[in-house]
């Protein structure tokens, strides 16, 4: 039994894009700083020291004339009441004679052989040397600094491209029929 054949072919729809771009850019910003730089000027000036040493001078006897003047004066005073005082000794050794004894060769031989010593140093202590000082407070001029800053913000740069759509036949749509063959030879 002969049959019909049918072939068919479905349309096909091609579909090609191409998508938008989008371009953006940030420009950064400019920027233009004027520094005034800060200015500290100093000035210093030494301290004042004064150091006073009169008082060791004099414990060495290197004082001023009026010093020693003082001293030899004081120590004289010392020196003649201990010759008051030997002197009184030696007039009541010479009363006590009947006690035996030579006093008179024993008052020459201490004569003559005494050590007449005149100290004309004065005492000498740790703080004989005075030391004096007084700070001198710095100078000190600031002058301040200064910015200044300006900032120009710079748009930002867009750049937009649309996207395309192309829709086309990709294939079409057919029908075929194949009739069957038929022998015409029967």
């Amino acid at each position: 039994m002969p049959s019909i054949q049918i072939h068919q072919q479905y349309a096909q729809i091609g579909i090609e894009t191409d998508r938008g771009q989008l371009e953006i850019r940030q420009p950064r910003p400019d920027f233009e700083i004027q520094t005034k730089p800060a200015k500290l000027e100093t000035t210093y000036r030494k301290g004042d020291q004064v150091i006073d040493q009169s008082a060791s001078w004099e414990a060495l006897g290197k004082g001023t004339i009026f010093q020693f003047t003082e001293r030899v004066a004081d120590e004289s005073k010392s020196i003649a009441m201990e010759g008051i005082g030997r002197r009184v000794d030696e007039g009541n050794r010479l009363a006590a004679i009947q006690n035996g004894g030579n006093p008179i060769s024993e008052i020459a031989f201490e004569s003559a052989f005494r050590d007449f010593k005149m100290n004309y140093e004065g005492p000498f202590y740790t703080t004989s040397v005075k030391l004096t000082y007084t700070p001198n407070r710095p100078e000190v001029h600031f002058e301040p600094g200064d910015v200044n800053i300006t900032a120009k913000v710079n748009p930002p740069e867009i750049n937009y491209s649309p996207g395309k759509v192309n829709i086309y036949m990709l294939q079409k749509n057919a029908v075929e029929i194949v009739p069957p063959q038929i022998d015409a030879r029967l």
